[in-house]
């Protein structure tokens, strides 16, 4: 795994400032598989083993999403490449979140992560969107097209990481810090959303909707899933013994 990590990096360093970024794409697919094979082992060693690299592979990933997409939001309205690398570092961290802690939500990495995530979050609809969440105010901005998709895509990537997490470890997510604010931007998102899907057809892009009705059922289902959490104690306990 420390080979692996390191080739990783090393990827990541050798495309710095290039537009060619194969090498990255390809360690980050490697480095998704062998997760994603451990996620799936529920019992032994390699549980334990796994358990106790994930903070190092966790932070690390954190650090490259925050940095590879700083990158691309610095190059908006151009459409970056680097926004792949945001995405399968998402994917990869959805895993290590569900499967490779024992207790993330205590984790102060976990928190870190949630911080920014949702601080992305909110920041990239309203870019999407011309409204500010806090106030549900139209804003100016010209973000549209190929870009606006682009940055939807990004807001699906975040949906389905908390989506999942909220499903399959629901007790970790409510004792993070910053879990409210999660649950009141999705309720805002929804609040704001319902609306569109009233709309006939031909009055909505059906791609750029196609993409939205992914973010609002992710939301749906996250605010459900932490519902039924905290009103049934077998729910809650869910995922919070990973053996």
């Amino acid at each position: 795994m420390t080979h692996l990590l390191s080739t990783v990096r090393h990827a990541i360093e050798l495309e710095e400032g290039s537009q060619e970024q194969w090498c990255t794409e390809n360690a980050l697919i490697a480095l998704a598989a062998v997760i994603k094979e451990l996620s799936s082992v529920k019992l032994g060693m390699t549980v334990s083993a796994f358990h106790r690299v994930t903070p190092q592979i966790f932070r690390f990933l954190g650090g490259v999403y925050e940095h590879v997409t700083r990158t691309w939001v610095g190059l908006i309205p151009s459409v970056s490449p680097k926004m792949v690398i945001s995405s399968k570092s998402l994917g990869i961290m959805r895993n290590l979140l569900v499967y490779g802690y024992e207790k993330s939500g205590e984790q102060s990495d976990t928190q870190t992560f949630f911080d920014l995530a949702v601080n992305n979050l909110s920041h990239f609809y309203q870019l999407c969107t011309h409204t500010n969440l806090s106030t549900l105010l139209t804003i100016d901005n010209n973000l549209q097209g190929d870009s606006q998709d682009a940055v939807l895509r990004q807001i699906s990537k975040l949906t389905k990481l908390f989506a999942t997490y909220a499903s399959e470890r629901p007790f970790e997510f409510l004792i993070v810090h910053n879990a409210p604010t999660v649950i009141n931007t999705f309720v805002q998102i929804c609040q704001h959303e319902a609306e569109q899907f009233n709309k006939s057809s031909s009055d909505v892009d059906e791609e750029r909707m196609s993409v939205l009705g992914k973010v609002v059922i992710g939301a749906i289902s996250t605010v459900r899933d932490l519902l039924r959490a905290v009103s049934d104690p077998k729910i809650l306990d869910k995922g919070n013994h990973v053996k």
